[in-house]
């Protein structure tokens, strides 16, 4: 029913609405979303989230959503006035999700492995796997769910674009290869999961906005690591870049954030003793890791201590244009720089050490600088 409005125009004080009816958004967690509401004191502060007992129009609005299947309360204080009230309700930029879930093996393609004959294309769609699916051809899936204890995706040395929601119930997740691509370029908060055995792929690309995408396994990188935007949370896994005979994978820095370790692997195939230029691309990795691989000379920090002029690693010194020997105390590898390695073919037993494979990790930096300086006598400019 209609209250009674002063004629003024001004904001009355007192409370002119008859029933006061509750709304009320229950997420699939069970958090409660209220209502907009402003101050009858305070009108000139800011809106907050609260019980609106003044308005007979009230919107609730949820900044990040979570998936799931969300209630909407409708509730009122005391007794209605003629004992009933209509409501109406509306809903927007809500992008309703239509689940089409697997019910075969079989090709993403294939009709038949789908409910309702429908291949999961639409933006609107969910692609739920229940079953051990794999890709034929490039695909831009909108949200993918796994849900079942033989739940894969196979991407067959494929390009997936996932422009939504990555999402894991149950099951092993993508089954990779070393030339596979894997693009996230939703801004929502994703997980990844790869079959054991199968933790491989030529690029990943995560192009998350301002979300977080959470790797739940282990993954080697033979290509290409992009951080378009978002943040890459390894979770404590193993996030792992190969340099190898055929491969050299880089990670290209955009707006996108790292969180936890990267490990970048190089083999040396070579197998005679020989110098050999190494670097760390992380400023925390200190010398001493080299004696996990090889065989090494040098300071405190090295398997066999020894004087300058048999040291095994040396760093490039840029005022005096030579190399000096590394001696003394364990320290930090210079992000970015070049050093010269003796690398020894056997170790002091006599056992075989090259060919191997050397392994350094950490936390990327946003940024190296690297002073190119060649004498006084240097007119070249370098920008």
């Amino acid at each position: 029913p209609k209250g009674d409005v002063p004629d003024s125009g001004e904001d009355p004080t007192d409370k002119i609405l008859i029933n006061d009816l509750d709304v009320r958004l229950i997420s699939p967690s069970a958090q409660t979303y209220y209502p907009w509401k402003l101050s009858r004191d305070m009108p000139g502060n800011s809106a907050t989230k609260a019980d609106n007992d003044v308005d007979n129009i009230e919107q609730i609005v949820i900044d990040a959503p979570e998936i799931g299947t969300y209630s909407v309360q409708i509730s009122h204080k005391g007794a209605l006035v003629n004992g009933s009230q209509k409501v109406s309700v509306l809903l927007s930029s809500i992008e309703p999700k239509v689940e089409i879930v697997s019910i075969n093996d079989g090709n993403w393609n294939d009709t038949s492995i789908w409910n309702n004959s429908t291949i999961p294309s639409s933006s609107f769609d969910r692609a739920v796997i229940q079953h051990a699916v794999e890709l034929q051809e490039n695909r831009t899936i909108p949200d993918l769910t796994f849900d079942g204890g033989s739940a894969t995706l196979k991407l067959n040395a494929k390009r997936a674009e996932i422009t939504g929601v990555v999402s894991s119930k149950e099951g092993n997740g993508f089954i990779g290869d070393s030339l596979a691509q894997l693009i996230l370029s939703g801004d929502f908060n994703s997980e990844i999961r790869f079959k054991s055995g199968s933790q491989k792929l030529q690029k990943l690309v995560f192009d998350s906005g301002n979300d977080t995408v959470q790797i739940k396994t282990d993954i080697t990188i033979y290509d290409e690591l992009n951080t378009k935007s978002g943040y890459l949370h390894t979770q404590g896994n193993m996030l792992k870049l190969i340099a190898d005979s055929t491969n050299s994978a880089i990670l290209v820095k955009d707006q996108g954030v790292s969180i936890g370790d990267i490990t970048y692997e190089r083999t040396f195939h070579t197998p005679k003793s020989g110098w050999r230029m190494v670097s760390s691309p992380f400023s925390e990795v200190n010398y001493s890791v080299l004696n996990s691989t090889f065989f090494t000379q040098g300071g405190n920090w090295a398997t066999n201590a020894s004087d300058s002029a048999d040291a095994s690693l040396w760093s490039f010194d840029n005022p005096t244009q030579g190399f000096s020997s590394i001696i003394g105390e364990d320290a930090n590898f210079e992000s970015g720089n070049g050093y010269l390695f003796y690398m020894y073919a056997r170790d002091e037993n006599g056992v075989e050490i090259l060919p191997t494979t050397m392994r350094m990790s950490g936390e990327e930096p946003d940024s190296v600088e690297i002073d190119l300086f060649r004498g006084d006598a240097d007119s070249v400019s370098y920008n």
